[in-house]
């Protein structure tokens, strides 16, 4: 699900950074609990969410992690990162049938989320 209170993406500069907010926005700590929820050895994840510690947080985990959390915050920082917006199947629809909804009025909107070619 988007995030729905105020990041600032700008302040987050790794992928293991964004996953430790992700899991703080919905209230899990960097402790066993949340580690083992993780399926990842305590230790390890203590020193791979350690600031300035060479470990990174599986890329693998990362979809575990925005489940367990309820948001997709590494995601859209990783769009972000790109020049890229994060849309749901939803917005996506809500958006095509304005579009459609335009263009049978006979106007010419300036947008579109899929490629048309």
């Amino acid at each position: 699900m988007p995030i729905t209170v105020e990041v600032d993406f700008g302040s987050i500069s790794t992928l293991t950074e964004a996953v430790e907010r992700c899991l703080a926005l919905a209230g899990f700590k960097v402790n066993k609990v949340t580690a083992h929820a993780l399926g990842i050895d305590y230790s390890s994840f203590q020193r791979m969410m350690k600031e300035g510690d060479q470990r990174h947080f599986p890329a693998d985990l990362v979809l575990k992690a925005m489940e367990l959390a309820g948001n997709d915050l590494p995601l859209e920082w990783l769009a972000r990162r790109r020049g890229k917006a994060v849309y749901s199947f939803e917005q996506m629809e809500v958006i095509d049938r304005i579009r459609e909804a335009l263009v049978n009025e006979g106007k010419s909107p300036k947008f579109a989320l899929k490629d048309e070619g």
